[in-house]
C-alpha cells in the first residue's frame, strides 16, 4: 500500500510541474469540478451563518416577548383603566404577537432552508470523496503507465530474458487500473452534473423559501402593527385631551377633560369650565322625582364623552356614552338628568358631554338648503345621517363647524358636520 501511495504522489508531482506521463484530467471536467468546489464552499458557509442568525434571533425573540409581557403586566396593574393603561396593554400584546411571529419565521427557516441545505452539503461531501477516489486512481494509472514505458526502454538495452514477462505483467496491471479509473471517472462526472442540476433547481427553491420566510414575517408584522396604529393614535389623542384639561382645570375638578365635537376635517377644542362658586339646586325638594322638571321639546339630549363622578350632592354622575337631558345650558355648568337615573337632576361640567361649549345661532330669513357632498353615518343619537346628494334644511348653526337641520329625504332632524355639505 505504501508503494502504491508513493507512486501516486510522484505522479501528482510530475503533473504539477508539467512532466506528467499518461492520461490527465480533461479541461471540461476541471471546470465542472471548479463549479462544484465553489458551490460546496458556499453551501457550507450559508448553513453556518443562517444557523447562527437563527440562534441569535431566537434569543432576541425571547427578549422581545419579555418586553411585551412587562408592558402588558404594567398596564394591568394600573388601579383604573385609562388610555395610558390600555396603550400599555395593547403595545405589550403586539410585541408578544410579533415575538410569536418571529419565532414561527425562525422555525420555518430551519425547516425550509437550513435542514435541506445541510443534506445538500452532505451530498457534496460524498461527491468530493468520490472525486478523490477517481483522482487517486487516475494518478495511479498514470504512474503505472510511466512504469510500463520505463520497462520498455530498458528492454532495448537489457539482456534479461524475463523482461518481456515483466512488461506483460505491468501492462496487465495498467489495463486494470485504466478500467477502474474510467469507471470512477464516469461515476464522479455524472454525480457532479447531477449536483449542479440539484443546485439550480431544488436548492434554488430552498433559497427562495428563505426569502418567503422573511416576507411572511414582515407581512404579518406589518399587518398587525398597521391595524393597531389607528387605535393607538386615538388613545394618544384622547389621553392628551384629558391631560391638557387636567393641567388647565381648577383644583376642585382635577380630572376634567377638554370637550370637543369634531368633524372629519376639523377638531375644535374648548378648555374645561371654571366651576361655579356654589352650584346648588333651589331646594332639596328639586331632587325628588315628582318635582323634577320633565324634559320638553326644548330640552336637548347630549352624550357623555367621559365618565364623571359627582363631587357634591347637587351634581349628577354618569359614564361615557350615557345620554344626558339638559334642562339649563347657561354657563359652564349645566343642569340636567341622566336618562338612566331620571329621578334626580343635578349639575355637571358642560365639557364632559359632546355638545359642551356649542353656541347655537338661529338661521334667519328664508329656508337654507344644503346638498350632501358625502355620506355621513351619524354615530351619536343626536346626529343626522344622510347619503351623498341628500338635501338638508339648515335650522341652526353651531359652534365648531356643526349644523342642525332636517334631512328632506328621511324627515329626520339632527346634527351634522358643515364640511360634508355645500350650498344648494
Amino acid at each position: 500500500m505504501k508503494g502504491k501511495n508513493l507512486k501516486i504522489i510522484r505522479q501528482l508531482i510530475k503533473e504539477k510541474i508539467n512532466k506528467g506521463e499518461g492520461g490527465t484530467e480533461d479541461e471540461e471536467y476541471k471546470q465542472l469540478r471548479e463549479r462544484i468546489n465553489r458551490t460546496e464552499k458556499y453551501v457550507e458557509k450559508s448553513v453556518r451563518i443562517t444557523r447562527t442568525f437563527s440562534t441569535k434571533s431566537e434569543g432576541t425573540s425571547k427578549h422581545q416577548n419579555e418586553v411585551g409581557e412587562f408592558f402588558s403586566g404594567a398596564g394591568m396593574e394600573e388601579e383604573h383603566s385609562t388610555e395610558y393603561s390600555e396603550a400599555l396593554i395593547k403595545v405589550g400584546e403586539a410585541l408578544k404577537s410579533l415575538s410569536t411571529i418571529q419565532h414561527s419565521m425562525l422555525i420555518n427557516i430551519i425547516d425550509k432552508f437550513v435542514q435541506p441545505t445541510t443534506l445538500f452539503q452532505t451530498e457534496f461531501e460524498e461527491g468530493t470523496r468520490l472525486h478523490n477516489r477517481y483522482n487517486n486512481k487516475r494518478l495511479e494509472a498514470n504512474a503505472q503507465t510511466a512504469t510500463v514505458e520505463s520497462l520498455k526502454k530498458k528492454k532495448e538495452t537489457s539482456n534479461d530474458p524475463k523482461m518481456p514477462e515483466k512488461i506483460a505483467a505491468e501492462e496487465a496491471k495498467l489495463e486494470k487500473l485504466i478500467e477502474e479509473r474510467d469507471d470512477l471517472y464516469a461515476e464522479t462526472y455524472q454525480g457532479s452534473i447531477e449536483q449542479i442540476a440539484r443546485r439550480d433547481t431544488k436548492h434554488l427553491n430552498d433559497v427562495c423559501n428563505l426569502l418567503y420566510s422573511f416576507h411572511h414575517f414582515f407581512a404579518e408584522g406589518y399587518t398587525l402593527t398597521h391595524d393597531l396604529l389607528p387605535y393607538i393614535d386615538k388613545l394618544k389623542e384622547k389621553s392628551k385631551s384629558k391631560a391638557d384639561a387636567t393641567i388647565n382645570s381648577p383644583q376642585s375638578k382635577p380630572n376634567s377633560p377638554t370637550s370637543f365635537k369634531s368633524s372629519p376635517a376639523n377638531t375644535p377644542v374648548t378648555t374645561s369650565p371654571a366651576k361655579k362658586d356654589s352650584p346648588r339646586l333651589a331646594s332639596s325638594a328639586q331632587n325628588s322625582p315628582r318635582n323634577n322638571p320633565a324634559p320638553s321639546d326644548n330640552h336637548i339630549t347630549v352624550q357623555a364623552l367621559y365618565d364623571y363622578d359627582a363631587q357634591e350632592k347637587t351634581e349628577i354622575s354618569f359614564k361615557e356614552g350615557d345620554k344626558i337631558i339638559v334642562h339649563n345650558s347657561e354657563g359652564d355648568w349645566w343642569l340636567g338628568c341622566n336618562t338612566k337615573t331620571k329621578n334626580a337632576i343635578g349639575y355637571f361640567p358642560k365639557n364632559f358631554v359632546e355638545a359642551g361649549g356649542m353656541n347655537v345661532t338661529k338661521v334667519p330669513g328664508a329656508e337654507k338648503v344644503m346638498e350632501a357632498l358625502y355620506t355621513f353615518q351619524g354615530d351619536g343619537q343626536d346626529e343626522l345621517g344622510f347619503e351623498e346628494g341628500d338635501l338638508l334644511t339648515v335650522e341652526e348653526e353651531l359652534e365648531g363647524g356643526w349644523l342642525k337641520g332636517l334631512n328632506k329625504r328621511t324627515g329626520k332632524r339632527g346634527l351634522f358636520p358643515s364640511n360634508y355639505v355645500k350650498s344648494k
